[in-house]
């Protein structure tokens, strides 16, 4: 049995720190994400200062924190048998998350995935992606029996880049709430929600929790403060959250909404990269072991208190002892 199945993008993020004036340069928005052409892509990859090559993918993190706290976790996403897609499986492979995808030829749809995340001197993050042949994920990715074996399933809404992800996204919800799972969806980006509105609307409605940023639940429901937009969302939804970066995280479900304050970080913050990420693998990891909603949040801003202290949005070191350490 799998506590995660994570379905999303498997890419490398190609990490370097910038300043406002590199983002304004390239015309980049600050903290949105960006599509890339190949040849854009090539040269921001030449342009990026001191670039760290790090394996990401918002649901591929995910699962990683999920194995981190010591549960069992399983993604799917495409790579390209090339030396970047190289770098993503092995990495799964060494944390323990299980990956059943076969990589596409190094020259099939441009090569693997590049998720350039740009980090500016407030800690803020700005992406890019170049997507590669993860443009074709579609519902043949996706391993029946492991949607089947899987307490819940994270939908990673950047992947509905690829034309052929909603099919892969409904034959996974199909196939974990015919045996009892449950489906999780997160935008995570104000871009997704502006682009796929049918597809949005789909998947929330099919999904038992919901998890938005703050920019992300106001577009939502048409409501900038966060505990307001939490309501509106509680009235459509199981369950779900809502982050207020270091403001804490808004929580609901059919019993009540709760604010969980953000956990202090052990060490000085490097960059927010992969914040969203981590609490999403606690939060779920904590709900799949019963640790009761405000539990699950809480473990949820711990791992992402940890995740911001170092560069890279996978966990650096083990977190099995982080559900005793939340009140």
């Amino acid at each position: 049995m799998f506590d995660l199945f994570g379905i999303g993008n498997a890419c490398i993020d190609i990490v370097g720190n910038v300043d406002d004036a590199f983002l304004e340069a390239w015309k980049f928005p600050k903290a949105i994400c960006s599509d890339l052409a190949l040849e854009r892509a090539n040269h921001l990859e030449q342009a990026l200062p001191s670039p760290r090559y790090i394996p990401g993918g918002c649901a591929a993190n995910t699962t990683s924190v999920v194995v981190a706290l010591g549960g069992r976790a399983a993604f799917a996403g495409r790579v390209a048998d090339d030396p970047v897609g190289q770098i993503f499986i092995n990495d799964m492979a060494r944390r323990g998350v299980h990956y059943p995808c076969t990589p596409d030829a190094p020259e099939s749809a441009g090569g693997s995935t590049r998720v350039f995340t740009m980090v500016t001197q407030d800690a803020e993050r700005t992406f890019a992606s170049y997507y590669g042949v993860q443009i074709k994920l579609c519902a043949d990715d996706i391993d029946e029996e492991i949607a089947a074996q899987s307490r819940f399933i994270y939908l990673d809404g950047y992947a509905l880049n690829a034309p052929g992800s909603i099919g892969a996204f409904l034959k996974a919800i199909r196939k974990t709430k015919d045996k009892g799972g449950r489906v999780v969806f997160a935008p995570n980006d104000l871009s997704i929600l502006e682009k796929f509105p049918a597809n949005i609307a789909q998947l929330a409605q099919l999904s038992d929790i919901i998890m938005c940023s703050t920019q992300e639940a106001a577009y939502m429901t048409g409501s900038a403060d966060p505990k307001t937009a939490a309501i509106i969302l509680r009235s459509r939804h199981k369950a779900g959250s809502v982050s207020n970066g270091a403001q804490g995280v808004y929580v609901f479900d059919e019993s009540g909404l709760s604010h969980i304050p953000c956990a202090k970080p052990p060490a000085p913050v490097i960059d927010t990269n992969g914040a969203g990420d981590a609490f999403a693998g606690g939060f779920i990891y904590g709900l799949s072991h019963d640790m009761g909603l405000n539990k699950a949040a809480a473990l949820g801003n711990l791992c992402a208190a940890h995740i911001i202290t170092h560069a890279g949005a996978r966990p650096v070191h083990d977190y099995a002892n982080f559900p005793e350490e939340v009140e």
